[in-house]
Order: C-alpha cells, then sequence, then structure tokens
C-alpha cells in the first residue's frame, strides 16, 4: 500500500492559505512514486486581450472602480456515491473508442465534492472581508451528477447554507468506491492513480456530517445535462426510477459472460447510443447491498426551478405550470443576465436550445437594446435603453451541437423537447445583430478557455471556466470597469482556500477538500483533458470591449 505518514498540523503555524491566482498559484511539483504532488508557485499577472478593439488602449491596465463582480463557477457535479445508478465499473473499458462518450463514469476524487464546494463558499466569504465583495455567483449547471432528488439537496445546502450535508451521503459511506479506495481499502485497478497516498481509517472522519457555509450572496444557477438526464445522458425510465430508490447496487460485470453482454447491448458504434435509447442496458452482472432510498428519484425541470426558488436562489418567475430553466436578470441597471436552459432533453450531453426559448432570447435582446440589426442586415432603432449583455449557460457555441429528438414507438417526437432545435450556428447568427452582448460564461467542457467571438456588430467573449470537480478546482472572478469607452472584464480563477498539502490542513472538511485537488491533478483523462487549467491566456485575462458613449454613461450612473 502506498501512503504517505500523516504530519499533525501544527496550530501555531497555520498553512498559508490560497485564493486569488494573481498572489500564488497551485502547481504539480515533486512527485509520490509516479503520483504528483503539489506546490505553491508564483502568482500571474493579467494579460490585456484587445482582440475585439480596434487599437491598443493604453489605460486598459489602469486600476479603475470594480462597477459589477460576479463569480463564476460550475460543474460541481455532487453525486449520490451509493445510487443504483452508477456505473462506474464501465471505466474497465477506457481506451476503447466505442466507450468514450459514456465517460468519465467515475471520478478518484469524487468522494470529495461537496468538500469542494464547501471551501469554494468559505473562500468568496474570506474575500469579502478584504474588499473583494461578490455581487452575483453564477454557477453554469452540472450541479447534480445524475438528476436525483437527494444529490439537489446537497448541491442547495452548500448554496444557500446552515445546512447539515453528509460528505459520503446520509448512509455513512456504503458503496463508495472512491472513499473506501483512498482510504486504504480494496479497490478496482480504475479507482485511485498509480501511487495514490492512502489515508487509512479515514472513512468516519470524511462520513462525518457538517454544516454548509453558503455563499452568502445572491446566486443563480443553470440546468445543465447531468441535472437533466440520468448520467448526464439519458432520459429516465420507469425501470431507472424502480432500480434507484432500491436496495441494490450493480457492482458490474462478474464474469466474462456479463462483459460480452454488455459489449453486445452496446453494439458495433458509439455505445452512448445504446445508453440514450436504455439506460439500464449495461446494469448487469453482481450487486452490492445499499440502503433503499426514495429520495434517490430523479427530479423534472420544474421541480429544480421550484427548488431552486424555495432556498433563496434568483431563479425564473413562479408562474403556474411554468416548468423553463432560463431567465433574464437585472443586478444592475445597465446590465442585464440572460440565463439559457442549453440542454436537450431527448438525450445526449451536448446541447442545443429549443423553438419557444429562441423566441424568447430574441425579445429579451431587443429590449437591452436601442439600436440592433434585423434579419435583412438593416438597423432597427427602439425605444428601449441600451444594457450590457451577459449570457450565461451550461454549454458554449461548441458543444451547442445536438439537435437529437427522442421518438416514441410510433415514430413521433416525445413531448416537452421544445422542437425545433437550434444548434451553435444559428445561435451565434442571432447574437451577430446584437451589439450590446459582450460575454459568454459556460462551463461543461472542464477547462479554463476564452475565446474572442467576432460579430457583424462588434464581438463578444465567450469564457468557459474549469470544473469544481475536475483539476484544477477553481471559480473565476469576472469583473467589470470601465476605461474612458472601452469596457473592461478582468477574469481571475481563484483556488478555494484549503491547503496545498493535505497534511498541513488542519480543518477537517478542508483537508478534505485539499485530498481531492490533489488526486484531481493525477486524473490526466478526465473531461478537460491533462492541461484542464488552460493557457495564461485563458485565465487571468483582461477582456476589452468597445461600448458606446450612450451606454458607457449609463453604467457609470450605476
Amino acid at each position: 500500500m502506498s501512503r504517505l505518514d500523516p504530519a499533525r498540523p501544527d496550530p501555531d503555524d497555520p498553512p498559508v492559505r490560497p485564493g486569488p491566482t494573481t498572489s500564488r498559484t497551485i502547481r504539480r511539483g515533486g512527485t509520490h512514486g509516479r503520483f504528483a504532488l503539489l506546490e505553491e508557485g508564483p502568482g500571474e499577472h493579467h494579460r490585456s486581450r484587445a482582440d475585439l478593439v480596434a487599437g491598443p488602449d493604453s489605460d486598459a491596465g489602469d486600476e479603475r472602480p470594480v462597477l459589477f463582480r460576479i463569480l463564476h463557477v460550475t460543474d460541481f457535479q455532487i453525486a449520490d456515491l451509493s445510487s443504483p445508478a452508477r456505473v462506474e465499473y464501465l471505466e474497465h473499458l477506457r481506451g476503447d473508442p466505442r466507450w468514450a462518450l459514456m465517460l468519465p463514469s467515475y471520478r478518484p476524487q469524487e468522494f470529495t465534492a461537496l468538500a469542494q464546494v464547501e471551501a469554494m463558499a468559505r473562500t468568496i466569504r474570506d474575500l469579502a472581508h478584504t474588499g473583494r465583495e461578490v455581487d452575483l455567483v453564477i454557477t453554469t449547471g452540472d450541479n447534480t451528477d445524475s438528476q436525483q432528488h437527494n444529490e439537489l439537496a446537497d448541491f442547495l445546502a452548500v448554496m444557500a447554507g446552515d445546512r447539515t450535508v453528509h460528505p459520503l451521503g446520509d448512509h455513512g459511506g456504503a458503496g463508495v468506491v472512491s472513499a473506501h479506495a483512498a482510504a486504504g481499502g480494496e479497490h478496482p485497478a480504475w479507482a485511485l492513480p498509480p501511487d495514490t497516498p492512502r489515508h487509512p481509517g479515514a472513512v468516519p472522519d470524511w462520513s462525518a456530517p457538517f454544516v454548509a457555509s453558503g455563499m452568502g450572496v445572491p446566486w443563480i444557477a443553470c440546468y445543465g445535462n447531468h441535472d437533466a438526464l440520468v448520467q448526464g445522458r439519458a432520459r429516465t425510465t420507469g425501470e431507472v426510477e424502480n432500480l434507484l430508490v432500491g436496495a441494490a447496487k450493480p457492482t458490474g460485470p462478474a464474469g466474462p459472460d456479463d462483459w460480452e453482454r454488455v459489449h453486445e447491448a452496446a453494439g458495433a458504434d458509439r455505445a452512448i447510443d445504446a445508453y440514450v435509447r436504455d439506460p439500464m442496458c449495461f446494469t448487469v452482472g453482481a450487486t452490492g447491498p445499499v440502503p433503499a432510498d426514495v429520495r434517490r428519484r430523479t427530479f423534472e425541470r420544474g421541480e429544480f426551478v421550484t427548488a431552486l426558488r424555495e432556498a433563496g436562489a434568483l431563479a425564473p418567475a413562479a408562474e403556474p405550470g411554468e416548468t423553463r430553466a432560463y431567465a433574464s436578470y437585472q443586478p444592475h441597471p445597465a446590465l442585464k443576465v440572460l440565463m439559457l436552459d442549453t440542454t436537450n432533453p431527448g438525450g445526449y450531453a451536448d446541447g442545443s436550445i429549443g423553438a419557444e426559448q429562441l423566441r424568447w432570447l430574441v425579445d429579451e435582446l431587443v429590449t437591452a437594446h436601442s439600436r440592433y440589426l434585423a434579419e435583412d442586415g438593416g438597423w432597427v432603432d427602439t425605444e428601449h435603453s441600451d444594457q450590457l449583455v451577459v449570457l450565461c449557460s451550461h454549454h458554449g457555441l461548441s458543444t451547442l451541437t445536438n439537435s437529437y429528438v427522442q421518438l416514441d414507438r410510433d415514430g413521433d417526437p416525445l413531448p416537452g423537447q421544445d422542437l425545433p432545435r437550434t444548434v451553435a450556428p444559428e445561435l451565434e447568427a442571432v447574437l451577430h445583430r446584437f451589439p450590446n452582448v459582450v460575454l459568454w460564461l459556460s462551463g461543461h467542457i472542464h477547462r479554463n478557455r476564452v475565446q474572442a467571438v467576432r460579430t457583424a456588430t462588434g464581438g463578444f467573449w465567450e469564457v468557459a471556466t474549469s470544473a469544481m470537480i475536475d483539476w484544477p478546482n477553481q471559480a473565476r472572478f469576472v469583473d467589470f470597469s470601465l476605461h474612458d469607452d472601452v469596457l473592461r472584464i478582468r477574469c481571475e480563477q481563484v483556488d478555494h482556500l484549503a491547503a496545498i498539502d493535505p497534511e498541513a490542513e488542519p480543518d477537517r472538511v478542508l483537508r478534505m477538500a485539499s485530498i481531492g485537488r490533489r488526486l484531481a491533478a493525477n486524473v490526466h483523462d478526465g473531461v478537460g483533458g491533462p492541461h484542464a487549467e488552460g493557457t495564461p491566456l485563458d485565465r487571468n485575462v483582461d477582456l476589452l470591449v468597445p461600448v458606446t458613449k450612450s451606454l458607457a454613461e449609463r453604467l457609470r450612473e450605476g
């Protein structure tokens, strides 16, 4: 067994606390066998990106008052790790291209998800005492891992605070492969990176409940594919619901015959196609006991929105029978935030938007413009005042590729799919007509990425932030300030405050978050790839966008 000898933290020598990455960063450094350890690195200054301005702006780097500050965080993927719907054992098939879109089905660090979010919540609260108050937290989806009510309850607890959460579930970690593996128990070969340090006897400590701090500021939550679909890929069925609330968790094929059944179910092409048709198709082989729990049933979109509202989130307006998960917010007189629902209710992980939502989006964009381009290319003047527009959604343009329509046995579309679906080229063409769109925040790709999108009326920035569940386990500050008639959107990565070395962390919950971050740094084939942190031009950057004089004046007036 590979492990590091734990050192008792010295209360008189508290650990250096990570935070904004302009001061210090966290990087891979040193090894424990084949396992990478983490170390402190130098801070990373802001780099100016003037892709959308006509010439250099000499004042862009000057300090100006922040008009509004967003914290962007995404892809918590808070999971019921004892859920009978999980298919962790498919990790055994990693490397076979037919199974690529079904993976990952497991993460070594997943048992630390709630601790990671709690660590970030404490970071936000601590930074507020230093003058870095956040006006709005935006989480761009995949708040849960598999659309379950108990996962949603945990997500709401860590966002709203003052609620008790159980990091390994309410049943003491029964069936939680990742925690038992990290604590030194027997485990499949795919469960841990090579030479992972173990923490013998830690499961009871990790299972102990804690009271969540909460974000402490207004927040909104986008709807992601893992919030909308079983394992983020398939519509639920009656058979899945019966499995979920039961007392047996499939543990995978018990031998060659079972594996042959799995491969037969997958077919000759992509395994995900079979799963979307029938999410029970790979549930074969042995089972292990888990406590039966009716809270594992899946939630519908309307239940998600209602739960957000009841927990204190800024949520879509409550209207009789309303189930939409898209909405408009105005957190500043000259700023409109449009939250989109990019999940495809038919199935598959990537996204699109429906016809009714597209009409709503155009209407909302029109009301944020005194002047915009009509579809025929002519300018249209309105009586509306100009507002900056920020879009937020789970999927960005690169993954709005899913126009799938699920059909019933008669070949007719199942209800509730808001058809026809609109994908990236058509949606981008709409945005080209509206010059006040300046920023689109998204998740899904689990990677830091910043791209300029040039349009017929100027352009906007598309900013994807890495996942909280995966390396580098960060959030992102997004600050808005004005420099004459140039808007500066300052992006800055934020590490949560758990100590870099878990053995130096005296706080039980933060130590768990630190263990999770170190595990995540050793997963090189995750959703975001081996370099999910992105390049320097994807992290701490000043994004410049020209705005009209009238809009600049409205922003200054506040």
